[in-house]
């Protein structure tokens, strides 16, 4: 995940360094951008688990994500990205091996403060950062040892870098990556007995997708 995001930087960087310094300054599009595209969920996972030891291993998952981008100046937007993913999990290197913990799907809604420069060049760089709400449902454990689980809310930071490319007055290409920072407490009921586990999940997860600009 670490070299996906020095890519991505390395991208924009590329882009904002081949950009010309200086241009004639125009408004592009409106206020609102509706941004359509996918987005990558790749967790940077640990856990610590009580009392069988180990760790987690937590499935990256592609799905289908909105962006809603709304301008506040020139150089300062407000963005809420929205998406629902899937994931696969397991308990690994515990004290009994490895335990399936079924799936469990993230709603992981993250408004986030973007900051705009080089407006006036061809890639139109922004780096931001904001907060994440993580809510877990949809949990779907196999048949085994562990009757029932639960996933606490989360609530913790995001960072984030992207860029805008403009395609026509209303229409642009959008490439984006956070840092978010979800860490929830999970509580396993198994027919050993209650295990508690400290999770970090904190994703990475970029997004690609094209916006229209009201």
């Amino acid at each position: 995940m670490r070299t996906v995001f020095k890519a991505f930087c390395a991208a924009v960087a590329i882009g904002c360094i081949a950009a010309p310094a200086a241009s004639a300054a125009t408004p592009f599009g409106g206020k609102l951008t509706v941004n359509l595209g996918v987005a990558g969920v790749l967790p940077d996972e640990s856990a610590k688990i009580s009392p069988i030891g180990g760790t987690v291993d937590i499935s990256n998952t592609y799905v289908p994500a909105t962006t809603l981008d709304y301008a506040l100046s020139d150089k300062l937007s407000v963005e809420l990205l929205c998406c629902v993913t899937p994931h696969k999990v397991k308990a690994v290197s515990t004290a009994v091996g490895t335990v399936n913990l079924g799936k469990v799907t993230l709603f992981p809604p993250t408004l986030t403060l973007k900051y705009h420069f080089l407006r006036d060049a061809p890639v139109k760089p922004y780096v931001g950062a904001g907060v994440n709400v993580t809510a877990f449902f949809n949990e779907k454990l196999p048949s085994g040892p562990v009757r029932n689980i639960n996933y606490e809310t989360t609530v913790g930071p995001a960072l984030q870098l992207g860029a805008n490319i403009p395609i026509s007055d209303r229409l642009v290409f959008n490439l984006d990556v956070k840092k978010i920072w979800i860490e929830p407490n999970v509580k396993l009921d198994t027919v050993l007995g209650a295990v508690k586990a400290d999770v970090k999940i904190n994703p990475i997860v970029t997004f690609i997708g094209v916006g229209y600009k009201f």
